[in-house]
């Protein structure tokens, strides 16, 4: 038996595992979700259009930097859309995502010690919904039309 777990309660696994015939033998392996997904509004903030201090600190965190590079990450949050996830105590940069001329999603970070909490997964999920509120695609630079409206639904 296999489940994985969403909630940050257990109530709804209890109900389940009450339904369950224990009489039989079962192997059950389980997945938690880190609590990120459902913590995200209390431990941490996001921001969109990331400043130029905000592309500095990125450039000294990312493990690719050389030179040129802090200017290339300044024209990037000067020019588009782009996310950063921020620890609402300390002011850390825990994760960011720079998006490129073309629309596309460019620099996607997260330092080694914030890695496996969900972060490198909700940053590209918020410059979606940026660009979707933009009326934006990943495909503007090769001359595509939006044909209807984003929603701005990201799943």
């Amino acid at each position: 038996m296999f489940f994985h777990k969403l909630e940050h309660t257990n109530d709804t696994l209890t109900r389940a595992l009450h339904l369950i015939d224990w009489n039989y033998s079962w192997k059950i392996s389980c997945c938690f979700h880190p609590p990120v997904l459902f913590l995200h509004r209390v431990l941490y903030e996001i921001l969109y259009m990331l400043t130029i201090e905000d592309a500095v600190t990125a450039n000294s965190l990312w493990p690719y930097r050389t030179n040129g590079s802090e200017m290339l990450l300044k024209r990037l949050a000067l020019w588009n859309p782009s996310v950063g996830l921020f620890d609402k105590a300390t002011g850390e940069m825990m994760a960011w995502c720079f998006g490129f001329q073309s629309g596309a999603y460019g620099i996607l970070q997260v330092p080694v010690n914030h890695r496996r909490k969900g972060y490198g997964t909700i940053v590209p999920k918020m410059l979606a919904r940026k660009l979707a509120e933009l009326n934006r695609t990943c495909f503007e630079s090769l001359g595509s039309n939006i044909l209807e409206p984003c929603t701005g639904h990201v799943t």
